[in-house]
């Protein structure tokens, strides 16, 4: 099988979501007994999330005199790529992959995975499109996540997670509106950011693998989260939460969720009445009922076979 080269991006200011869905293609590809090469513009917290891997670390996206001829395929998650860079790396490779998000170029030959369902501009001709959320990339240990078989009758544990970099610094304030309304929960926090637990009842997490991603959204009863690459794996786990649109390029995904009723009523970051919804919206969360009725239609959604559906098609196997 050829080798996969992975070109993508995250950091402190970024964060971690490329990293995360491309982890999910790569242990897919290595488990098809294909090596993997990772092209990666980070820094020291992305090395921290990211190990044991083939990896160059540089920043590639504007300079296309770094990517040469290869026998394998490309895969590109980036929101910053040049076209020219693009165009070198879709004539040196076999075949190539794009992640998009937002229709943010007309890409070069390739397959270009948009897994939110909407119309692509008219002029975006030169790659084939394959748009619809059963593209939707899940890291493997959410590949076959089991589902959620009941509510608890109480909300015993909560999980707070603002992306890994929380770069709107929102996780201190959930917290206190969180412990406001459940002040007898155990507070699970997902953040790099996070040095020490805020109190007793409070267990921080870094750098956690899919492994133990997954393990802990099943053993949660509650989640409030980014709207990012998260809230499709809190969707397979059946795990009822509250959505935060923290970023502009989330927009697209948060929007479909709340048309497609997945996780409803979500907030954006920046809302005036941020406290008050979350407040309304976390004491309706009590409801073991109203849980089950999200939790059931998350896990319709959400199939989680996206990777494994490219890699198919891809490998033609």
């Amino acid at each position: 099988m050829l080798p996969l080269w992975i070109f993508t991006e995250g950091d402190l200011q970024r964060g971690m979501g490329h990293i995360s869905r491309c982890c999910a293609y790569a242990h897919a590809w290595k488990q098809r007994g294909g090596d993997v090469y990772w092209i990666i513009d980070g820094d020291s917290c992305t090395q921290n999330f990211i190990q044991n891997e083939k990896i160059t670390w540089i920043c590639w996206q504007d300079n296309p005199a770094l990517v040469n001829k290869k026998n394998g395929f490309a895969l590109v998650d980036s929101y910053y790529a040049s076209l020219p860079v693009l165009k070198r790396i879709s004539d040196n490779f076999s075949g190539t992959i794009y992640l998009d998000d937002t229709f943010r170029l007309n890409y070069p030959r390739g397959l270009v995975i948009h897994s939110i369902p909407d119309q692509k501009p008219d002029d975006f001709i030169d790659a084939k499109w394959l748009i619809g959320i059963e593209w939707q990339p899940l890291r493997a240990a959410f590949w076959n996540a089991a589902a959620k078989k009941q509510a608890s009758d109480d909300i015993r544990n909560i999980l707070i997670i603002m992306g890994a970099t929380d770069i709107r610094k929102l996780t201190d304030r959930i917290f206190k509106l969180v412990i406001s309304i459940y002040p007898n929960s155990h507070i699970h926090i997902v953040s790099n950011n996070q040095d020490e637990p805020i109190y007793k009842k409070c267990t921080i997490y870094k750098n956690i693998n899919d492994i133990d991603m997954s393990q802990l959204m099943c053993q949660c009863d509650l989640a409030i989260s980014s709207a990012g690459q998260t809230m499709f794996e809190l969707a397979k786990c059946g795990l009822p939460s509250l959505l935060v649109c923290v970023i502009d390029n989330q927009k697209k995904q948060f929007e479909w969720s709340q048309k497609n009723n997945l996780f409803p009523n979500g907030i954006y970051w920046n809302d005036p009445f941020f406290d008050n919804k979350m407040v309304e919206q976390l004491t309706k969360m009590a409801s073991p009922i109203y849980r089950k009725s999200i939790s059931n239609n998350a896990q319709l959604l959400i199939d989680g076979q996206g990777v494994k559906k490219l890699i198919s098609l891809i490998t033609g196997s």
